[in-house]
């Protein structure tokens, strides 16, 4: 299925400088606009794809310190996820990286899937930990939050005064309010600290999970090799 291009958008021009500082023509760089957003293949598996010079170009160049994996590119990451999360949770996906034919070579495919295991292994791991301690400090929260509210109760409790029924009404009212208000950060802290770690977490899954393919571009990427 090929992607229909959009009317409103205005067309590439004809001839640019930039073309050639690319090493591309007018053609192929639309073949890559066009082939950029994920869509669904025959088979149902919505694919993901990557236009890259080298297999090594999904790779991080330095590892600051001594890890257990090799660090992932983190502008495809990023790509990757971005693209990922507006895909519908119930389409399977399918990552594919698009080299220069001479660059794709007999290995790189498991290569490239043994090291990307790792890396999400460790990143699910991660985002699991961000997700526990969000959790473990909305109920932090919580506790004292609702300790708080317990004792504005004592105190509107205590606050009784017969003779001055305002100043009984401003202290009781007050107190209410101010118990509510202290309930706003518990709340706070479950809807958009926990709740976006928890979604995060469910991404890292999904794409670990993601089948990773290469394959030969219809033409030459060598232009974009770092």
């Amino acid at each position: 299925m090929r992607p229909t291009p959009d009317p409103e958008l205005p067309e590439l021009p004809e001839h640019c400088d930039v073309y050639d500082r690319l090493g591309l023509t007018r053609e192929k760089l639309e073949y890559m606009l066009e082939h950029a957003a994920s869509e669904r293949m025959p088979d149902g598996v919505r694919e993901v794809r990557l236009f890259l010079a080298d297999v090594a170009d999904a790779f991080a160049t330095t590892v600051p310190v001594p890890l257990p994996y090799v660090d992932m590119n983190e502008d495809i990451v990023e790509y990757v996820e971005d693209e990922v999360s507006g895909v519908p949770e119930t389409d399977p996906v399918r990552i594919v990286l698009l080299l220069p034919p001479e660059a794709v070579n007999a290995g790189d495919e498991a290569l490239l899937q043994a090291m990307t295991a790792r890396y999400f292994k460790e990143r699910i791991a991660r985002r699991a930990r961000e997700a526990r301690e969000a959790l473990r400090s909305v109920g932090t929260a919580c506790f004292w939050g609702f300790v708080f509210m317990l004792g504005c109760q004592v105190v509107r409790w205590l606050a009784d005064f017969p003779d001055y029924p305002t100043v009984t009404s401003t202290i009781s009212e007050g107190m209410l309010v101010l118990g509510w208000v202290a309930l706003w950060n518990p709340y706070d802290r479950l809807l958009f600290s926990w709740w976006p770690a928890v979604k995060r977490l469910r991404l890292v899954r999904r794409i670990a999970r993601a089948e990773i393919v290469l394959r030969a571009a219809p033409f030459d990427l060598s232009a974009f090799k770092r």
